[in-house]
């Protein structure tokens, strides 16, 4: 059983004396507090077969104030945010497999605007690992990943002129295969590591900012759906280091 506890407390200031407005300037000043409290545990069900489950509970509120009256229609958001997950792991032979439920609940509560909707959600993640030799010089993977994304407060209510910018949560589905390939030499070269990845991700809400006038103020907003494919190739290796 493993417990952690957090407690924050978050100061920002953001000023321009520049500023053409009729409060001679911008002088703004936020205050974010958090308190977060989480809770692990595991279990060896047998040698090969692990599971455990860990909840996590955050409640966060940001506030603002400014000496000349700049900030204008603030929201004061604050966030209670549940998450539970149970995860799983079992290895047979040359497989290894993994996976985990996240279960997320999220509400949250303004004096201003609108706040982002309640959110319940579960988001499941399969893994899958693969060594086809005899050493483990070449590993074969696979994963599946749904993936939630809250707005930020930042990007929410930060500098909006109604209180809020009514973003939707993103939602990601993410597709994965790849390979490793590992070799040692007993050379000038002491080993070589090959990583190929190929993925195709789709996003749907997606939320982006784009810069202004303002470099400070972005425009944010979701782009309704996004569909992300790659390949990713990453090369490592080191040389043998000679004393004398």
């Amino acid at each position: 059983l493993l417990l952690s506890t957090k407690l924050s407390r978050l100061y920002t200031r953001y000023t321009d004396p520049d500023y053409l407005n009729n409060t001679g300037g911008i002088d703004q000043r936020y205050t974010q507090r958090e308190a977060y409290q989480s809770a692990a545990l595991a279990y060896h069900i047998t040698n090969n077969w692990q599971a455990s489950y860990a909840a996590d509970i955050a409640y966060v509120d940001l506030g603002t104030a400014s000496p000349t009256n700049s900030v204008y229609r603030y929201a004061f958001p604050t966030r209670f945010t549940l998450q539970d997950v149970l995860a799983t792991k079992l290895t047979s032979g040359k497989w290894h497999f993994s996976a985990d439920l996240l279960y997320t609940f999220a509400n949250e509560w303004v004096k201003l605007g609108a706040a982002t909707p309640q959110q319940d959600k579960l988001s499941p993640t399969l893994m899958a690992s693969f060594w086809p030799g005899n050493s483990e010089d070449l590993q074969l993977r696979a994963f599946f990943k749904d993936v939630f994304r809250e707005p930020t407060f930042d990007e929410q209510y930060l500098f909006s002129v109604n209180g809020s910018r009514d973003l939707k949560p993103e939602f990601t589905k993410q597709y994965d295969l790849g390979t490793t390939y590992k070799k040692a030499f007993d050379s000038f070269l002491d080993y070589l590591v090959l990583n190929v990845d190929g993925y195709y991700n789709t996003v749907s809400n997606k939320i982006v900012a784009v810069p202004n006038q303002n470099p400070v103020i972005s425009s944010i907003y979701n782009l309704g759906h996004v569909r992300i494919e790659g390949l990713t190739a990453v090369l490592v290796s080191h040389t043998r280091q000679y004393n004398g």
